[in-house]
């Protein structure tokens, strides 16, 4: 079965087995050897990403699938060349958030990556220092792109009463957070526990590594507990778990960068969207149910109010 894709190809078949979704999932002939690869695949630019953020990995301890490259022409005359690069096929079992042997696993190995970190932001081997000017215009397109998102509106804008005052919260927020830590730490940048898979002895490999880059982490450990903890209730071990493996400093740093983290991931649910008055209360109560330390904290309530938004 042939499928549109942006390149072209020799071969291209739909990988049809009970351990790989056929919608995520392909085998490329490369020569004359079948390959297993995601469908995420990069083009250009993209595949040098790719490679430094495995490198990047791979010295930080952590397994990742070898990359395959792929050289493909666009034109017939082969004018433009097109370098995909592709993840190998790894042996291993899927992360199963109902077992909390796996979530454990799973956490430690986010906790590993967020133990790396920089005083600058951006991909593996290529970051900079952008001033504030800069991360508050990508915090406004961010922004803007994730209520329309919500609202399916393109053209949302900050004229709204309701979503400038949600605006200038997560603006305070955000400087807030960057003046406070200086330094950032290193993210997956697509977190969920399909880009992990479980090897021997609990070890956890890294899979689609080409969003990984160096940012505030907090946004990324709040969507981590939410799509690892299979209830509220499981949340509290999770949450512990993760500070007692990655350090007290760690709790200083998520504590700081709490009010950003929440902001951010309450911003793709519509019916706050749509009400910012309730969004801006929300926030507030989730910020006060962080105590000074970790046990301190209510995790499982508020593992409860972002299950309640996003079921509203």
């Amino acid at each position: 079965m042939t499928r549109a894709t942006p390149f072209r190809e020799r071969a291209h078949l739909r990988f049809l087995t009970p351990q790989a979704a056929p919608e995520n999932t392909y085998v490329i002939r490369a020569r004359t050897a079948w390959r297993f690869a995601p469908k995420e695949r990069v083009r250009h630019t993209g595949v040098a990403s790719s490679a430094r953020a495995s490198l990047l990995l791979q010295h930080l301890g952590m397994p990742t699938p070898p990359l395959i490259w792929v050289r493909e022409w666009q034109s017939h005359l082969g004018l433009k060349t097109h370098f995909i690069s592709v993840e190998k096929y790894m042996q291993g079992e899927a992360i199963n958030v109902a077992n909390p042997t796996h979530t454990r696993a799973l956490i430690r190995c986010i906790s590993q990556m967020h133990a790396n970190t920089s005083d600058k932001y951006g991909l593996p081997g290529k970051t900079h220092n952008p001033s504030a000017a800069f991360m508050e215009n990508h915090l406004r397109y961010v922004f803007l792109r994730r209520i329309s998102r919500a609202n399916k509106e393109p053209d949302i804008t900050l004229k709204n009463t309701g979503i400038t005052a949600l605006w200038n919260l997560l603006l305070g927020h955000a400087r807030a957070a960057y003046r406070s830590i200086p330094y950032t730490r290193l993210i997956h940048g697509d977190i969920n526990p399909g880009n992990f898979i479980l090897l021997d002895k609990n070890e956890v490999a890294v899979l689609d590594f080409d969003s990984l880059r160096y940012d505030q982490f907090s946004p990324e450990l709040i969507r981590a507990m939410l799509q690892s903890s299979g209830n509220p209730e499981s949340a509290k071990a999770n949450w512990q778990h993760y500070f007692q493996h990655s350090g007290v400093l760690s709790w200083h740093d998520f504590k700081r960068s709490a009010g950003l983290a929440f902001t951010l991931n309450l911003l793709s649910t519509p019916r706050l969207i749509k009400n910012p008055n309730d969004s801006i209360k929300i926030i507030s109560t989730l910020t006060d149910l962080l105590g000074n330390e970790p046990d301190e904290t209510e995790w499982t309530d508020i593992m409860r109010i972002y299950r309640y938004t996003d079921a509203s």
